[in-house]
């Protein structure tokens, strides 16, 4: 939190999160400042130009999430040409190809490079930082659980148990899964919310049905279930 009567105060909140009242000599322009919820923020922009190159590694999901609501460069161009910002823009440009949105990192290197810059691309994520393409247009929370997913992915593969592999008595396997068939049918089913008994299940499973017969619409509905799964 910017403001020219902070603190430079750290104040702890709920589930590991915190609220810094930085004092700034200067507030940010009315062009960086957006109105969210009632609370004046950076736009993605703006924030993208200002955060550095910490942020990429402390916080890579919000960083993905960032880098994909940006339609295009437009905005993050003019206020590094104003500011003179090279090394920012390798650093943003780097991001922007690490999420595979190669495009707007091209868009950048070429402006920069066409202004006269002495102009590096880097790569601020770190290496073994799983970084997955971005969802252009998500909605925020989409991008979020994305990339949350990405990056525990591996660490949930190392707890789970191998697979057992395709078992050596193949017979006696479609023995197993046929006698069970009823019963996971049924429970499966009901918790996709049809109304199935056992019976309708091995009734459909041994073809005793007709679709196009005079049961009610949902029963019909059911049955239908019932052979798709069979």
């Amino acid at each position: 939190m910017n403001s020219n009567e902070a603190a430079n105060n750290n104040l702890e909140l709920l589930f590991g999160t915190s609220l810094y009242d930085e004092k700034v000599k200067e507030m940010p322009p009315a062009k960086d400042a957006t109105e969210k919820n009632g609370l004046r923020v950076f736009g993605v922009d703006a924030a993208l130009v200002k955060v550095s190159g910490q942020f990429f590694l402390q916080h890579p999901v919000e960083a993905q999430i960032a880098l994909g609501l940006v339609r295009d460069v437009s905005g993050i161009l003019g206020r590094l040409l104003e500011g003179g910002h090279s090394i920012i823009a390798g650093r943003i440009a780097g991001a922007f190809k690490r999420v595979g949105r190669d495009g707007l990192s091209d868009d950048i290197v070429k402006t920069m490079k066409s202004a006269g810059y002495d102009f590096r691309e880097s790569d601020p994520f770190s290496e073994q930082q799983n970084v997955s393409a971005v969802l252009t247009g998500a909605a925020p929370i989409v991008a979020r659980l994305k990339a949350i997913w990405e990056s525990q992915r591996q660490a949930v593969r190392d707890v789970l148990p191998r697979t057992p592999g395709i078992p050596d008595d193949k017979d006696s396997y479609m023995k197993f899964v046929d006698g069970i068939y009823k019963s996971d049918a049924y429970h499966s089913l009901s918790m996709e919310g049809y109304s199935v008994t056992p019976e309708l299940i091995d009734r459909v499973r041994q073809g005793n049905w007709d679709p196009n017969g005079n049961e009610q619409e949902t029963k019909n509905r059911n049955a239908l279930a019932a052979r798709g799964y069979w």
